[in-house]
């Protein structure tokens, strides 16, 4: 695979550009591998960088963008805009995707996948120079999108996979977020959530339906069907069923559907079920904070932490402060800040405090915090 890699790469044209602003962005007119030449000068847009290369793309159909720099050979961020260039709107951003090597071993090159671009939209791609100045390679696809009337559930908006009792009774808002993947505006979608029992998964013992939406070309949006508030005195495991429902011809049935396992008990609210994705790891010199959010619908006093940590690391020091999370802005200062904690290795870690934390219903956000060696 990686032989076959090199020589697409090597086939395809590599051409040097040196646009330093919007105003000056190339335009592209057909996928291709393309290399950024040196960035330096200014037309950065964005703090902490100082120069940029800008590209600019028109689809003539709506389709679906995968762009990346990886294996380019250098540390990159990348921007997309669309609007012009007195006044854009950001569509997309990455910087440092998972899995996505720059060079050697680092994973710190760039890449969007299935985005969707409308057609006739003139999309700009801005690379700066936050990280380093270093020219590179890149490369995007463009596939049209299918008439096939498809709209797929993208993720649930109640994320977790446990819920205290008491938490439940004050409320669990079901809902999940739709996207239209065809080429055509789609009209009077809904989703539909099912509560299973379990073991029972044949007869549900609530269902809700949300208000009908029309999603156009590329449009996501989340879909509330209803608020479930169970009241129990033992506990009990669900499974939730989130399924959105459409009266055009749906050809792709295998996004229709997502399926949730939740456990009402009595102590824990709960996320990533054992598992966890991008857990912290200490790769960087710089202070670094990395959170989740986490809402609570009843009020309760918090007594501890179960998180994971991928560093095997056993002399590097880290706290964990809580953040109130306001209008869906996290704050920038914490409320509440641990002790300094020794690294223990990495795999599953759990930290109580000493003295509970009373929390008012709302959102918050728990992070681990390193400072930095420079």
């Amino acid at each position: 695979m990686k032989a076959l890699l090199l020589f697409f790469l090597f086939c395809l044209p590599s051409v040097a550009f040196l646009q330093t602003t919007c105003a000056t962005a190339t335009n592209l007119t057909a996928p291709a591998t393309f290399t950024s030449g040196i960035l330096t000068g200014t037309g950065a847009t964005q703090p902490g960088a100082t120069a940029s290369r800008w590209y600019k793309y028109t689809p003539t159909s709506s389709g679906v963008l995968q762009i990346s720099s990886c294996a380019g050979g250098a540390d990159t961020r990348l921007w997309i805009w669309s609007g012009n260039c007195s006044s854009q709107q950001l569509v997309a951003s990455n910087d440092d995707f998972a899995g996505c090597i720059s060079t050697g071993a680092s994973e710190y090159a760039s890449r969007i996948q299935n985005l969707i671009l409308l057609a006739g939209v003139t999309y700009y791609f801005e690379w700066d120079n936050y990280w380093e100045n270093t020219s590179f390679t890149w490369s995007f696809t463009y596939s049209a999108l299918p008439n096939n009337n498809d709209i797929g559930v993208l993720s649930v908006l109640n994320p977790y996979t446990r819920i205290p009792m008491a938490h439940a009774a004050s409320g669990i808002e079901l809902g999940a977020r739709l996207k239209n993947y065809s080429a055509a505006a789609l009209t009077s979608v809904a989703l539909l959530v099912e509560i299973y029992e379990l073991p029972n998964t044949s007869a549900p013992i609530a269902s809700f339906t949300s208000n009908p939406q029309t999603l156009n070309v590329g449009a996501e949006l989340d879909f509330i069907a209803g608020n479930w508030a169970p009241v129990l005195s033992v506990s009990k495991t669900y499974q939730i069923k989130y399924t959105k429902t459409q009266p055009q011809l749906d050809a792709v049935g295998s996004n229709d559907q997502q399926i949730q396992t939740l456990v009402l008990d009595y102590n824990f609210l709960a996320r990533d079920n054992g598992t966890y994705n991008a857990a912290f790891n200490w790769s960087t010199t710089s202070d670094y904070v990395q959170a989740t959010r986490f809402s609570i619908n009843g009020s309760d006093n918090l007594s501890g932490f179960r998180y994971y940590l991928q560093s095997p690391s056993t002399t590097q020091n880290y706290h964990i402060q809580l953040y109130n999370v306001q209008g869906g802005q996290i704050d920038t200062s914490p409320f509440w800040e641990s002790p300094a904690i020794l690294a223990s290795g990495a795999g599953w870690q759990t930290y109580n405090l000493p003295s509970s934390i009373a929390l008012a219903p709302g959102t918050y956000a728990m992070g681990i915090y390193k400072s930095g060696t420079t």
